[in-house]
Protein backbone atom coordinates (compact mmCIF):
# COMPACT_ATOMS: atom_id res chain seq x y z
CA UNK A 1 0.00 0.00 0.00
CA UNK A 2 1.20 3.48 -0.79
CA UNK A 3 2.30 4.83 2.60
CA UNK A 4 0.43 7.77 4.02
CA UNK A 5 -2.48 7.82 1.55
CA UNK A 6 -3.39 4.17 2.26
CA UNK A 7 -3.09 4.74 6.00
CA UNK A 8 -5.32 7.81 5.68
CA UNK A 9 -8.12 5.68 4.23
CA UNK A 10 -7.76 3.20 7.09
CA UNK A 11 -7.87 6.02 9.66
CA UNK A 12 -11.10 7.44 8.24
CA UNK A 13 -13.08 4.27 8.96
CA UNK A 14 -13.71 2.41 12.21
CA UNK A 15 -10.75 0.22 13.21
CA UNK A 16 -12.85 -2.95 13.37
CA UNK A 17 -14.05 -2.36 9.80
CA UNK A 18 -10.46 -1.82 8.59
CA UNK A 19 -9.40 -5.08 10.25
CA UNK A 20 -12.38 -6.93 8.73
CA UNK A 21 -11.57 -5.61 5.26
CA UNK A 22 -7.88 -6.55 5.64
CA UNK A 23 -8.79 -10.09 6.74
CA UNK A 24 -11.64 -10.84 4.33
CA UNK A 25 -10.65 -8.78 1.29
CA UNK A 26 -6.86 -8.89 0.98
CA UNK A 27 -5.56 -6.00 -1.05
CA UNK A 28 -8.76 -3.93 -0.60
CA UNK A 29 -6.94 -0.74 0.39
CA UNK A 30 -4.36 -1.12 -2.41
CA UNK A 31 -7.17 -1.45 -4.97
CA UNK A 32 -9.01 1.51 -3.44
CA UNK A 33 -5.87 3.62 -3.62
CA UNK A 34 -5.28 2.76 -7.30
CA UNK A 35 -8.90 3.63 -8.04
CA UNK A 36 -8.79 7.10 -6.49
CA UNK A 37 -5.29 8.14 -7.52
CA UNK A 38 -5.26 9.64 -10.99
CA UNK A 39 -2.34 9.82 -13.39
CA UNK A 40 -1.70 12.93 -15.43
CA UNK A 41 0.23 13.75 -18.57
CA UNK A 42 0.61 17.41 -19.45
CA UNK A 43 2.92 18.80 -22.08
CA UNK A 44 3.11 19.51 -25.77
CA UNK A 45 3.70 17.55 -28.93
CA UNK A 46 6.22 19.75 -30.73
CA UNK A 47 6.91 20.58 -34.35
CA UNK A 48 3.91 18.70 -35.74
CA UNK A 49 3.08 18.84 -39.43
CA UNK A 50 -0.68 19.09 -39.05
CA UNK A 51 -1.29 19.99 -42.68
CA UNK A 52 1.12 17.93 -44.76
CA UNK A 53 1.92 15.09 -42.38
CA UNK A 54 0.47 11.63 -42.08
CA UNK A 55 -0.75 10.36 -38.70
CA UNK A 56 -0.52 6.72 -37.54
CA UNK A 57 -4.04 6.10 -38.83
CA UNK A 58 -2.83 6.90 -42.35
CA UNK A 59 -5.00 10.02 -42.46
CA UNK A 60 -3.60 13.54 -42.93
CA UNK A 61 -2.27 15.20 -39.78
CA UNK A 62 -0.13 14.06 -36.87
CA UNK A 63 -0.28 12.05 -33.66
CA UNK A 64 -0.62 14.35 -30.65
CA UNK A 65 -1.01 12.11 -27.59
CA UNK A 66 -1.10 8.42 -26.74
CA UNK A 67 -2.66 7.27 -23.47
CA UNK A 68 -1.33 3.81 -22.61
CA UNK A 69 -3.75 1.22 -21.28
CA UNK A 70 -1.85 -1.45 -19.39
CA UNK A 71 -5.04 -3.04 -18.14
CA UNK A 72 -8.31 -1.21 -17.82
CA UNK A 73 -8.25 2.57 -17.45
CA UNK A 74 -10.81 5.31 -17.04
CA UNK A 75 -10.00 8.53 -18.88
CA UNK A 76 -11.40 11.46 -16.90
CA UNK A 77 -10.36 14.43 -19.01
CA UNK A 78 -8.38 15.06 -22.19
CA UNK A 79 -7.76 18.53 -23.60
CA UNK A 80 -5.85 19.46 -26.76
CA UNK A 81 -5.10 23.10 -27.55
CA UNK A 82 -5.41 24.59 -31.03
CA UNK A 83 -4.00 27.95 -29.85
CA UNK A 84 -0.82 27.65 -31.95
CA UNK A 85 -2.64 26.88 -35.21
CA UNK A 86 -3.06 29.45 -37.98
CA UNK A 87 -6.07 31.77 -37.72
CA UNK A 88 -9.13 30.52 -39.53
CA UNK A 89 -7.73 26.99 -39.88
CA UNK A 90 -10.18 24.12 -39.92
CA UNK A 91 -8.92 21.68 -37.31
CA UNK A 92 -10.08 18.07 -36.99
CA UNK A 93 -9.35 16.11 -33.83
CA UNK A 94 -9.67 12.32 -33.98
CA UNK A 95 -9.32 9.54 -31.39
CA UNK A 96 -8.54 5.87 -32.01
CA UNK A 97 -8.48 2.65 -30.00
CA UNK A 98 -8.55 -1.08 -30.76
CA UNK A 99 -11.97 -2.71 -30.93
CA UNK A 100 -11.75 -6.50 -31.03
CA UNK A 101 -8.19 -6.32 -32.37
CA UNK A 102 -8.87 -3.72 -35.07
CA UNK A 103 -8.00 -0.03 -34.65
CA UNK A 104 -11.18 2.04 -34.93
CA UNK A 105 -11.79 5.78 -35.07
CA UNK A 106 -13.99 6.46 -32.05
CA UNK A 107 -14.15 10.26 -32.14
CA UNK A 108 -13.85 12.93 -34.82
CA UNK A 109 -14.83 16.57 -34.50
CA UNK A 110 -14.02 19.70 -36.50
CA UNK A 111 -13.14 23.10 -35.00
CA UNK A 112 -12.23 26.50 -36.43
CA UNK A 113 -9.28 28.43 -34.98
CA UNK A 114 -10.50 31.88 -33.96
CA UNK A 115 -14.17 30.84 -33.79
CA UNK A 116 -14.10 27.89 -31.40
CA UNK A 117 -12.33 27.90 -28.02
CA UNK A 118 -8.61 27.08 -28.17
CA UNK A 119 -9.00 24.32 -25.57
CA UNK A 120 -10.63 21.33 -27.25
CA UNK A 121 -12.21 18.95 -24.74
CA UNK A 122 -11.87 15.49 -26.31
CA UNK A 123 -12.98 13.61 -23.19
CA UNK A 124 -14.92 15.32 -20.41
CA UNK A 125 -16.29 12.68 -18.11
CA UNK A 126 -15.64 8.99 -17.83
CA UNK A 127 -14.41 6.94 -20.77
CA UNK A 128 -13.34 3.38 -20.06
CA UNK A 129 -10.68 1.69 -22.17
CA UNK A 130 -8.61 -1.46 -22.04
CA UNK A 131 -6.54 -0.60 -25.10
CA UNK A 132 -4.29 2.34 -25.86
CA UNK A 133 -6.10 5.53 -26.92
CA UNK A 134 -4.36 7.74 -29.49
CA UNK A 135 -5.32 11.31 -30.40
CA UNK A 136 -4.57 12.84 -33.79
CA UNK A 137 -5.03 16.31 -35.22
CA UNK A 138 -5.26 17.71 -38.77
CA UNK A 139 -5.29 21.30 -40.06
CA UNK A 140 -6.52 22.45 -43.46
CA UNK A 141 -4.16 25.46 -43.34
CA UNK A 142 -0.84 25.10 -45.19
CA UNK A 143 0.91 27.25 -42.55
CA UNK A 144 0.39 24.57 -39.88
CA UNK A 145 3.55 22.57 -40.61
CA UNK A 146 5.63 23.02 -37.44
CA UNK A 147 3.01 23.42 -34.74
CA UNK A 148 3.43 22.81 -31.00
CA UNK A 149 0.21 21.29 -29.64
CA UNK A 150 -0.25 21.55 -25.86
CA UNK A 151 -2.31 18.83 -24.20
CA UNK A 152 -3.45 17.54 -20.83
CA UNK A 153 -4.83 14.11 -19.99
CA UNK A 154 -5.99 12.69 -16.66
CA UNK A 155 -6.82 9.02 -16.15
CA UNK A 156 -6.81 6.33 -13.50
CA UNK A 157 -6.08 2.64 -13.61
CA UNK A 158 -8.94 0.33 -12.68
CA UNK A 159 -6.89 -2.82 -12.08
Amino acid sequence: MSGSAGQLYKQKIKPEIAVYLDEHYPGFFEKLLRFVEAEEDEGAATGLNLNGGTASSGKPGADVLTIPAEGRIEILCTIISIRNCAGGAGITVRAYTDVNGVEEEIYSQAFTKGTDPDGVMVVNGNFGANETVRLEMHSDNGADTGVDVPYKAIWRRLE
